[in-house]
């Protein structure tokens, strides 16, 4: 019966917490790295400095978790610190990426008429751009048109016109031009290729 709830105990801890643990190691180093994206005209240093804040959080959260797993002769260590130190730093990410996608998508809805107004994108495509929702629909409908090649070339021109509007937004705001025409580039590129890919969906 031991050895059954040592199989069991290894299994919950190899199947359904290690899968979680190092997604999460990344998703805060990630933070950091958006963080120091998102600096504006802060220094070089100040931007490096808050990469490495993420990079350290990580470190020290993984090193926890080795430790609780190697020392001590406490069997449940290692998940009272998952459950005292890891769920709180999971959930805590999960409802920071939530807040910051709804602040994300704000700033590209605000964008979008000004991208149109500049026949950056097409006038039709502003309502759509602006929610997640009939992001899908316009992918399925691409899909279902003109085949998957289709629908991927529309989703990368969502992202691209995403990004061009968050670029265009923050450019307003700090005025860190830094990146803009680029991005500008690659959206008119991105929006090409889903046109070509749609007529070539439908010709076929």
């Amino acid at each position: 019966m031991h050895a059954v709830a040592l199989l069991g105990a290894g299994f919950f801890l190899r199947v359904v917490m290690v899968p979680f643990f190092h997604p999460l190691m990344v998703a805060v180093f990630g933070l950091g790295v958006a963080a120091a994206a998102s600096a504006g005209r802060r220094s070089r240093a100040a931007r490096a400095g808050l990469a490495l804040v993420g990079l350290l959080v990580a470190i020290i959260l993984h090193g926890a978790w080795d430790w609780a797993g190697l020392a001590g002769s406490d069997p449940l260590l290692i998940y009272r610190i998952y459950g005292a130190v890891m769920v709180p730093v999971f959930l805590a990410t999960l409802v920071l990426a939530l807040v910051l996608r709804k602040r994300e998508g704000k700033m590209v809805a605000a964008a979008l008429p000004a991208l149109a107004r500049d026949g950056l994108i097409a006038p039709e495509e502003v309502t759509p751009l602006a929610n997640l929702g009939e992001r899908r629909r316009w992918r399925r409908d691409a899909r279902r048109r003109s085949g998957r090649a289709a629908a991927r070339a529309t989703g990368r021109y969502q992202a691209e016109a995403s990004a061009l509007g968050i670029r265009r937004a923050r450019s307003q705001t700090t005025g860190d031009r830094d990146g803009l025409d680029e991005q500008t580039r690659v959206t008119a590129a991105a929006r090409a290729d889903m046109l070509e890919a749609l007529a070539t969906g439908n010709a076929s």
